[in-house]
């Protein structure tokens, strides 16, 4: 198995979606055209606020990315106004405005213990890799590129929700310092959204 990483290219998006989609559970409730749908606009999101961005290919074929948001407040001012324009298109869909919303709750869990956070750091804002290339070490390749290539030393933390691998990044010296359970409906069922925030030191 021929394992390397490199930069993020837009062509990548179509790649990563499918990938992403193995992890998400939208509780079967829309067709499958629109989960699809719902999970691009959340990797839009994660890729337009990073700037650190790494993509894992193994045997040539995308199978996972790393993205990094290691400047405050950053925007990719390519990929944001794509973000915005889809986000428009896609919520004036009924049954995919509900779906999304799951996402904008991930996203406001995030922000919230974000910053809470007083500490100065960088976030992993997305870590994904290809479920039939999981258990090789292949996320701690993508963190420890990052961590070959950070010069700050600052501090690095995380948000994962209540179904994350814990032992993976408790492995990796990460330790959960804050939490949220955020209230939310979707489909007129109501549900709670458990976020964790972990931090490397």
């Amino acid at each position: 198995m021929k394992i390397n990483t490199r930069p993020f290219e837009y062509e990548d998006i179509k790649k990563l979606i499918p990938i992403l989609l193995q992890v998400w559970n939208y509780d079967n409730l829309s067709s499958h055209e629109n989960r699809i749908k719902a999970t691009e606009l959340y990797l839009l999101f994660c890729l337009s606020h990073s700037d650190y961005r790494r993509v894992l290919l193994v045997n040539g074929s995308v199978s996972g990315i790393i993205c990094v948001k290691t400047k405050a407040d950053y925007i990719d001012e390519a990929l944001f106004p794509f973000y915005e324009e889809k986000s428009k298109e896609y919520r004036n869909d009924r049954e995919l405005n509900e779906i999304c919303h799951y996402s904008d709750v991930i996203v406001e869990a995030e922000k919230i213990l974000t910053d809470n956070y007083k500490r100065k750091g960088q976030e992993i804002v997305l870590l994904i890799n290809d479920s039939r290339v999981r258990g090789k070490g292949l996320g701690k390749k993508l963190i420890d590129d990052f961590n070959l290539s950070d010069e700050s030393h600052m501090p690095i933390i995380l948000c994962s929700d209540k179904d994350c691998n814990y032992q993976f990044y408790e492995h990796l010296g990460f330790r959960i310092i804050d939490h949220i359970d955020l209230p939310y409906s979707l489909s007129g069922d109501n549900k709670l959204f458990e976020s964790f925030l972990f931090s490397k030191e």
